[in-house]
């Protein structure tokens, strides 16, 4: 976690309050009279945001885990550090961001593994996250009130619960957190902002002097309606906008057209099939206020894009991406849109009608091209994203090629060469080892992502004494340096690692069966170039106990191809 992370956030809190003249440096044109306004221009005034170079901020755009970390960073003061823990951020634009809050404790790395996705749209219950551990140690809550807390993803229930007792988030009026959501620009600004506050005004950071003689409370405020906003005034029948509000000092908060009661602050989705005007009414024992907003509604099919004045342009896509390109055969790949303007959205084939941002998760079981196509009246657009299906990878090589090679203590086995059988184990005074390698996988592309890799043998027989009957375990190793197939003996064996061993694999006295080791990490690690591809060891755990062997096809077996050792990867490449 953070050290004297309260210290620096009432810094922070400070320099916006006292420094006025930093909240002009940046000039965003298209917040002015937006909910999320002084909180956005909080943000401008600490550094942490900029906007587009357009001179636009865009709250009701979707933000990245990128840009969600960026704007985080500079909100903290902190320095950016160079990245080392996810892989898929070095080089990123905002790779010293993301290591900087991944340094202060603030990204739990624990729930991402190897990549950050930095590009992909940031969720609701991530957001709940990072702000929370901002804060410090959690308090132990776990009330989660929302309908939909169980589509809360593991490991992230005490941020959400710990996000809502202290304010950071309050849901929608539907009483759902929707925690796979993507959030607005605006909303994002507005958590870090009230996580900001919740840091600089606990009480146990400054001393508070008690009243000397007792004060009469002051009689409740008249309720305040700070705003009460559309994302748009016009729509075509069928389509959807987004009434948003913030209030102060109220009771209640109603919203008419049988919405009913909502929170102070919040949104809501409405699709009026004619022209509507919202009221939002704020009230409490000292009064009430109203505020209202009329959403002109124009029929779907006009030919004509002028409508009593009103000039509706066409739709544009801002992008349309899957994080997978190519993959094999059982993975999924996401795909992520966002489109701007009043349009109706479908992606095809087989997802239908989409909201105008957001994600979707596909499992193709061929190649597959998406066409994500945005209409209205006035015209549509579209774009395609091709994602590659294959098989499985699988490297078997054929008679006299790839390499094997079966060596004992006593040296390079000459009853039973290399040229036929492989064996693992321990017979007759001798301990047994095989080493192979796939040569094929340097042809890998570096920047594929193996998903798993598994080292396959046939096992078929097992030899032993009489009476002797053994199951054994067998371990692959990596071999570290490069050998030969014709010159490997027991006293001229490559090295290989001994601690620890890629994985394990039974070996069952007298079954006839294929037996496999995970070797994924490894296989990584060749193809990225971690390592060079000098091959797998594979040997008998005890090789000095035990008095049997296990015995598979070689590579180089020619009455039945189909049981030479193989190689099978699943992958996928970004």
């Amino acid at each position: 976690m953070i050290k004297n992370k309260k210290v620096l956030i009432i810094g922070i809190l400070l320099v916006i309050l006292f420094i006025p003249s930093a909240v002009g440096a940046v000039e965003l044109t298209d917040i002015d009279g937006h909910w999320a306004e002084d909180e956005i221009r909080k943000l401008v005034g600490m550094g942490a945001i900029t906007g587009y170079p357009d001179e636009t901020y865009r709250p009701e755009g979707t933000i990245t885990r990128a840009e969600f970390s960026s704007v985080l960073r500079g909100a903290m003061g902190l320095a950016e550090v160079p990245g080392t823990t996810f892989a898929d951020t070095i080089g990123h634009w905002g790779e010293g961001r993301i290591e900087a809050l991944v340094q202060a404790g603030v990204i739990d790395t624990d729930l991402y593994g190897q990549n950050y996705l930095p590009d992909d749209f940031i969720t609701r219950e991530e957001i709940a996250m990072m702000t929370v551990r901002m804060l410090g140690e959690l308090t132990g809550a776990t009330d989660i009130p929302f309908l939909d807390a169980a589509q809360i993803s593991t490991g992230y229930d005490a941020y959400v619960a710990e996000a809502y007792a202290r304010g950071i988030v309050r849901g929608y009026p539907d009483d759902t957190f929707r925690p796979l959501g993507t959030a607005t620009r605006a909303e994002a600004a507005v958590m870090v902002i009230r996580a900001l506050g919740i840091a600089g005004t606990d009480e146990e950071d400054e001393e508070v002097e008690e009243p000397e003689e007792e004060v009469e409370e002051p009689s409740e405020a008249i309720p305040t309606i700070v705003s009460f906003t559309t994302d748009y005034d016009s729509l075509i029948a069928g389509t959807t906008a987004t009434l948003s509000w913030e209030v102060s000092d109220a009771v209640t908060v109603t919203l008419d057209h049988d919405i009913g009661e909502v929170d102070p602050f919040g949104s809501y989705d409405i699709s009026p099939s004619e022209t509507t005007t919202y009221t939002l009414t704020a009230s409490n024992s000292a009064g009430s206020d109203t505020a209202e907003v009329t959403i002109e509604v124009m029929p779907f099919g006009m030919h004509d894009p002028l409508f009593n004045g009103i000039i509706i342009p066409p739709p544009s896509i801002v992008h349309f991406s899957a994080d997978k390109s190519g993959m094999t055969e059982g993975i999924s790949a996401t795909l992520s849109w966002e489109v701007s303007g009043i349009a109706t959205v479908t992606i095809e084939p087989d997802i239908g009608e989409v909201d105008k941002t957001g994600s979707y998760i596909v499992s193709p079981t061929e190649t597959t091209t998406y066409t994500l196509t945005a209409g209205n009246v006035s015209g549509s657009v579209a774009e395609t994203v091709t994602i590659k299906v294959r098989p499985p990878l699988t490297f078997q090589p054929g008679p006299g090629e790839g390499k094997d090679v079966l060596v004992t203590q006593a040296g390079k086995n000459t009853t039973y060469s290399h040229w036929y059988r492989l064996r693992i184990g321990r017979m007759h005074g001798y301990a047994w080892r095989s080493l192979i390698q796939f040569d094929d996988v340097n042809s890998i592309h570096p920047d594929t992502v193996i998903v798993s890799a598994s080292l396959e043998l046939y096992q078929f027989d097992t030899h032993r004494p009489h009476g002797q009957e053994q199951d054994f375990t067998t371990f692959a190793h990596r071999i570290t340096t490069p050998w030969d197939i014709n010159t490997a003996t027991w006293n001229n064996s490559p090295q290989f690692q001994i601690d620890p061993p890629e994985s394990a694999s039974t070996v069952v006295a007298g079954a006839v069966t294929w037996l496999s080791w995970d070797i994924t990490n490894l296989v990584q690690d060749w193809v990225s170039g971690e390592h060079p591809n000098y091959g797998v060891l594979l040997r008998k755990t005890n090789e000095n106990s035990g008095s049997t062997i296990m015995i598979a096809w070689s590579s180089r077996h020619t009455d039945n191809p189909g049981l030479r050792p193989k190689l099978v990867l699943t992958y996928y490449v970004p």
